[in-house]
């Protein structure tokens, strides 16, 4: 796993992993976001220098249905039944895909 990254301007980025290979902090310029995941491996919540955390939920079939940003803005994903991502809501802006069959 990659442990460290030095630009060449000098400034430097430092990452920790768990027993699994999983990311848990990434650090750079003194400001480190901490990764925390479920029993599925997902990635569930980002903490940042402020403690503010941002929030990932998934559906069963393990797809990111919601995030909650630092600022508590919210975005929700919806799929169709093969699990083409077909709409996201972002705090009321609606985007909406159309898949090709």
């Amino acid at each position: 796993d990659l442990v460290s990254l030095t630009e060449p301007d000098g400034s430097q980025t430092v990452m920790t992993y768990d027993d699994n290979g999983r990311l848990l902090t990434r650090t750079y310029g003194g400001a480190t976001l901490q990764f925390a995941y479920d029993t599925a491996d997902r990635l569930i919540t980002l903490t940042n220098e402020n403690d503010a955390q941002m929030r990932f939920t998934y559906d069963v079939m393990d797809r990111l249905v919601e995030e909650v940003g630092f600022d508590g803005r919210v975005q929700r994903y919806r799929y169709n039944a093969v699990g083409e991502l077909i709409e996201s809501d972002d705090a009321g802006l609606i985007t909406q895909w159309q898949h090709d069959i």
